[in-house]
């Protein structure tokens, strides 16, 4: 496995999760835990925008 194939794999894997705390930010009715679901959703979406980043960067510019 290649650099870029690892790192679609944990790009795939914190999507995955982002999703999860998403889903379950809007239905969990206590507001601490959904604050917690939420901040844990938002760190989630920028280690998504780091990755995609890095994605960018190994693959080659036609």
């Amino acid at each position: 496995m290649n650099s870029k194939e690892e790192l679609q794999d944990i790009l795939d894997n914190e999507m995955h999760h982002q999703f999860y705390y998403n889903e379950q930010s809007v239905r969990i009715t206590d507001k601490a835990i959904r604050q917690f679901l939420i901040q844990l959703r938002d760190d989630k979406m920028r280690n998504i925008t780091l990755l995609q980043t890095e994605i960018e960067k190994i693959i080659p510019k036609k």
